[in-house]
């Protein structure tokens, strides 16, 4: 009996066909072949790629234009000395090339202010992609460790039923000596089946839960593997530590960077107003060939340089109103970042509690499940011997149930805790 008892506790696990699936291996997996981290990173290398200054219009465009005309004119000329050319019908030809660069040279914190925005929402994507990860590393670790809890709960179902079992048997025995009545019988083999049962139910919710798990794993539902059999609950968590680092939780980040990307759209807008200047230059040449009237070829080739100005005149109220927008838009970001703050440092402070709570009852769950189990061992042993009755070995054996479900409980809710903690505090450790 004693045997049957500690398997619980004795942390030895039977060897198993499924392969050995560790944390940091489901992690490993989740990192490379998550879909929707992988849509994130994909997402991050577009933004990624738009970070250019020749995306804000600061790098000189270069250009190359040629052109060949054929056309039939009409002449019809008169030149100095009296004499008319008048033809119809004739054949011309114009050849034009030229190849030019044209560089900004004036409004440059439009440019400037282009660039900068670019690169913070550059910045954000990446903010995106290490809040997914840490969200995706949060779910593998719930995932991983309510699979442990599952067996936990199995293994001890199984021990349950061998309780049950041997319950059975005694009264049984009890019955044949004209010991127990029939309504002990019933009421034990009731139990039984009732433990057969929740067995059934719990390894149901074992293949379930390790479905879920697959699918995060970007694997197939229906593969199987075995995990590690401890809930391991770091005690070593300290709130001011927690609160330090959660300052840079990737959602704060990302509303602080949508303040910055606002901030320089607003210069960038500002920038509107002032004059644009281009220095334009190249080497064009063209040839024109007709064969009637005075000037028969014309050609002509050389470098030129140039200078163009635009300056917006009448678009005041435009550029008020658009500024306007904006201005509200970064209020509205300083406002939500300040928001988020509050509330991870809210749910920060509500489950340091919870987590502190969790590690005090641990140990005393524990003790309550080791004088239950001893209860029920003098129980089952006192019933063998005739000196306790069927309700005094049902409620022994209740009250052990209900202390290994206690304990597991509080183990799984402490690791669940203590995630959630790293997770806000983005203290996950993640592979990239």
């Amino acid at each position: 009996m004693k045997l049957l008892l500690s398997i619980l506790f004795s942390g030895v696990c039977c060897l198993q066909a499924q392969p050995l699936l560790t944390l940091k291996d489901a992690l490993a997996i989740a990192s490379k072949e998550n879909y929707d981290l992988q849509a994130v990173k994909n997402d991050q290398i577009l933004a990624k790629s738009h970070e250019y200054y020749g995306n804000a219009g600061e790098q000189p465009i270069y250009t190359f234009v040629a052109g060949d005309n054929m056309q039939l004119i009409g002449v019809n000329q008169k030149l100095s000395n009296g004499n008319e050319i008048i033809r119809t019908g004739v054949p011309s030809n114009a050849f034009s090339t030229q190849l030019g660069v044209a560089y900004p040279v004036f409004n440059k914190s439009r440019t400037r202010a282009i660039k900068n925005r670019i690169s913070e929402q550059s910045n954000i994507a990446g903010y995106r992609t290490r809040a997914e990860s840490q969200n995706i590393a949060a779910q593998i670790i719930q995932k991983y460790y309510e699979i442990i809890r599952q067996q936990k709960l199995i293994r001890f179902l199984e021990t349950s039923l061998e309780v049950s079992k041997q319950r059975l048997e005694l009264v049984n025995n009890r019955q044949a000596l004209g010991m127990a009545a029939g309504t002990e019988v019933y009421l034990a083999e009731l139990d039984l089946n009732s433990r057969r049962q929740e067995l059934v139910n719990q390894e149901l919710i074992l293949k379930q839960s390790k479905s879920a798990l697959n699918i995060l794993l970007a694997k197939p539902a229906e593969s199987d593997f075995s995990v590690t059999d401890s809930i391991d609950v770091d005690p070593g968590l300290r709130f001011e530590a927690l609160l330090e680092s959660a300052k840079q939780n990737p959602e704060i980040m990302m509303s602080v960077g949508q303040s910055k990307v606002l901030d320089w759209l607003e210069k960038e807008t500002h920038a509107q107003r002032l004059p644009n200047a281009r220095i334009n230059g190249g080497l064009a040449g063209s040839i024109s060939n007709t064969t009637a009237g005075f000037l028969l070829q014309n050609a002509s080739y050389g470098p030129f340089i140039g200078a163009s100005v635009n300056v917006p005149l009448f678009n005041r109220d435009i550029f008020d109103r658009q500024e306007q927008l904006v201005s509200i838009q970064r209020r509205s970001s300083d406002i939500r970042t300040k928001s988020i703050q509050n509330s991870i440092e809210g749910n920060l402070y509500r489950l340091y509690t919870a987590y502190q709570t969790y590690l005090g009852n641990m140990p005393v769950e524990s003790k309550n499940t080791e004088t239950a189990k001893k209860y029920l061992e003098l129980v089952l042993e006192r019933y063998r011997l005739n000196q306790s009755n069927a309700i005094e070995l049902r409620e022994a054996q209740l009250s052990y149930e209900q202390s290994i479900y206690r304990l597991i409980s509080v183990q799984y809710s402490a690791k669940i805790t203590e995630t959630e903690l790293m997770r806000l505090a983005s203290m996950i450790p993640i592979e990239n």
